[in-house]
């Protein structure tokens, strides 16, 4: 009688063991996805660059003529946009001064961000659990039952 108790004992430890290790494993991982949306938001950035600067620089004068010609005092200046930069151009006479000012056009830098947001369901429900040891262990205690008699 001891033996078959110990024996009982056992299969009902051994099918409990079963029945938890193999029973289905609920875990907080394991979800479906119910719904989901993507949001994408675009933002464009503008840079400003610096202006290029270069006030009364002495240009290198090359004489192409033997006579002297006697001028009035004069500037010359240009302000005009090429390619949407601006370019401002100034010489003095007779000081030979150049003045040059290129502003450009701002830089802009394009960013996307993009938001997933998924709205997920868990897999299992708080009862499962208790329910699979449940069956396990009468599972256990019917097989134990049936190899003892």
């Amino acid at each position: 009688m001891k033996k078959e108790q110990i024996l009982f004992g056992i299969i009902i430890i051994a099918s409990l063991l079963f029945g938890l290790l193999f029973g289905r494993n609920c875990s907080d991982r394991v979800r479906v996805i119910k719904d989901r949306e993507i949001i994408r938001d675009t933002i464009i950035k503008e840079i400003k660059l610096p202006p290029v600067k270069i006030v009364k620089a002495k240009p290198v004068i090359k004489i192409i003529r033997d006579t002297i010609i006697e001028t009035k005092p004069f500037i010359a200046a240009l302000d005009t946009i090429a390619k949407d930069d601006t370019v401002k151009i100034q010489y003095e006479f007779p000081e030979n001064n150049l003045s040059l000012e290129v502003t450009r056009k701002p830089d802009s830098v394009r960013l996307e961000k993009l938001t997933v947001i998924e709205t997920a369901i868990q897999d299992c429900n708080r009862w499962e659990k208790p329910a699979y040891f449940t069956g396990g262990t009468l599972l256990g205690i019917i097989i134990g039952l049936i190899i003892t008699k």
